[in-house]
């Protein structure tokens, strides 16, 4: 059986995300790097592909899936080719 390569994490693109705000408006708590398109997908750690999100708004963005979660929010959908997105 093959394996699947080891992730590569660019972890001064995850570091500059890392506790800035929630990307949520009005919302002032500290964030971490939300992946749109998911790691799992092929998704690359870009601030595109990772905005930060607060504990509070990950959360929901996994319950009611990525791109509604990003439509009530008016957050943009970013544009990342290959693989698949998670939710509606």
């Amino acid at each position: 059986m093959l394996k699947k390569p080891a992730r590569i994490k660019d972890e001064a693109v995850l570091d500059k995300i890392r506790g800035k705000p929630c990307a949520v408006k009005d919302c002032n708590r500290p964030g971490v790097p939300a992946h749109f398109k998911t790691v799992g997908s092929g998704g690359p750690d870009s601030e595109e592909n990772c905005p930060p999100l607060c504990y509070i708004h990950h959360s929901e963005e996994h319950t009611i899936g990525r791109i509604t979660f990003r439509k009530k929010y008016n957050l943009p959908i970013p544009n990342i080719k290959g693989g698949r997105y998670y939710g509606s």
